[in-house]
């Protein structure tokens, strides 16, 4: 019944009240919320569709995997690339792993490229790891690109490539993403993180 009539304010001429309703869906593991949700990714406003999409990362379903990918398939919607590749991400869809290798690609935004990464390392399909390498030693501008290759070569257990996820930690300033990658380090080493807590922000990685 709630979902039913959440779909009346499909339309609301308010986008708050759009946000909203988008995150309500997301908030319900009702099946017939997907589809509601899946017509929020036509609204005119970006705010409400990037609610949506965190909304349907929440959702198991082929169809919100499907719906999702032909978000990343199109060129127009280039703005939503990041978000969307997160979500897949955290499907772990992973029909998704050829198209999110090709978001990796220089021709794709920055963050969706870094979203990207990181997806594939949450997917966790090992056949992505030699186009993580190849992103991880020709990217020279983007920090957060690098994180996220790094990221991603430490969730796929990628022990052979340790050196270059350790070089890349290197050329990291923002703490938070060194105790990310430092943290998962210190997993495959078998030692506490709780030196990385302690440590000075101001410290080098």
């Amino acid at each position: 019944w709630r979902s039913l009539v959440g779909r009346r304010r499909l339309l609301d001429e308010d986008e708050d009240h759009r946000i909203e309703l988008a995150r309500s869906l997301g908030d319900s593991p009702n099946p017939l919320n997907i589809a509601p949700l899946a017509e929020l990714l036509q609204d005119p406003s970006f705010e409400v569709k990037t609610e949506a999409i965190r909304s349907l990362a929440r959702a198991r379903s082929e169809f919100t995997g499907r719906k999702l990918m032909e978000i990343l398939e199109d060129d127009e919607r280039r703005s939503l690339w990041d978000h969307t590749a997160w979500a897949l991400g955290e499907l772990g869809h992973a029909p998704a792993v050829a198209l999110l290798i090709e978001r990796l690609k220089p021709t794709s935004p920055v963050r969706a490229r870094a979203m990207a990464a990181r997806a594939l390392g949450k997917i966790g399909d090992r056949q992505a790891i030699d186009s993580i390498l190849q992103t991880l030693n020709e990217e020279i501008s983007s920090l957060h690109v690098i994180s996220g290759c790094c990221w991603a070569l430490l969730r796929l257990d990628a022990h052979e490539h340790a050196d270059y996820a350790f070089r890349g930690l290197m050329k990291l300033r923002e703490r938070e993403e060194r105790y990310e990658i430092l943290s998962i380090f210190s997993r495959w080493l078998g030692v506490t993180d709780r030196w990385i807590l302690m440590s000075n922000s101001r410290a080098p990685a």
